[in-house]
């Protein structure tokens, strides 16, 4: 493929089409069942939305939605729909596409993060090729990290990493001492932060604690709100003071850390 798909940002209206850093981005084309007919799809894991042809859907929620790319065009979608997708005869899932009048460089299908995500994600070998973990057989080693902070360990099973604290003289404390989930927020910037919250959520990040899954709790993490004044953006953040407190702080890296928040707050 020579030709890359135009990368998308965010437009005026919020809408959130936005192309992560080149290093970034998986690119590889697949056949695929979009409402149960085969279609010729471009996985792309640079934009967060996935588009479709308008031919693959019989119907569609009549909606323009400008979409800007980085490189000063525009491309407007014609409406959006719930397209069911499959790859390899696998289970198929239910997602939220925008609809365009035309094909996108050759493709029926940009298969977005949203999309890839529903299909339980992607792995890319040292040749580059995709596999999609719920839909595809492959090998993988298991995988496990032993870093100053903290071990972790990859359950190929559940594709799913588990990690864990590296306490103070081995001590974990008892219970924290914080009663607050969410620092009070002006209104003025909620909307945002709650839709941010919400990609929490559907991402599986951020989900319910029940006692009987998961035991006793004995520590609450607050949130609270972060404005990024150069993206204009308003990023939740975990505020883990009182939890660093128990662990030994780890400082080989702290002036890479340091120049990096500076760069992230400019």
């Amino acid at each position: 493929m020579d030709t890359w798909p135009a990368p998308f940002r965010e437009t005026s209206k919020g809408k959130k089409l936005q192309r992560q850093s080149s290093h970034q981005i998986v690119i590889e084309q697949r056949a695929t069942h979009i409402n149960g007919s085969e279609r010729l799809a471009l996985v792309d894991s640079g934009c967060t939305q996935t588009l479709v042809s308008k031919i693959c859907c019989a119907t569609w929620k009549a909606e323009r939605i400008p979409v800007l790319t980085v490189g000063g065009g525009s491309l407007a979608s014609c409406g959006v729909s719930i397209i069911h997708a499959s790859i390899n005869d696998g289970p198929a899932v239910a997602v939220r596409a925008l609809v365009v009048e035309r094909e996108l460089l050759g493709y029926d299908l940009l298969l977005d993060m949203d999309l890839i995500t529903q299909l339980g994600g992607i792995t890319v070998d040292r040749t580059g090729k995709v596999q999609f973990s719920r839909c595809e057989e492959h090998v993988c080693a298991a995988i496990t990290l032993d870093e100053p902070e903290f071990p972790a360990e990859y359950d190929r099973n559940t594709n799913a990493w588990t990690a864990s604290w590296k306490w103070s003289n081995d001590q974990p404390p008892i219970s924290l001492r914080n009663r607050l989930s969410e620092y009070p927020s002006p209104m003025w910037l909620r909307e945002q932060y709650e839709e941010e919250l919400q990609t929490w959520i559907d991402n599986g990040w951020l989900f319910p604690y029940t006692e009987e899954e998961f035991g006793h709790p004995r520590g609450l993490i607050p949130l609270m709100a972060v404005v990024q004044e150069t993206k204009q953006k308003v990023r939740p953040v975990l505020d883990y003071r009182e939890l660093n407190e128990h662990v030994d702080p780890y400082t080989a890296r702290a002036d890479v850390c340091a120049l990096k928040l500076r760069e992230w707050r400019q």
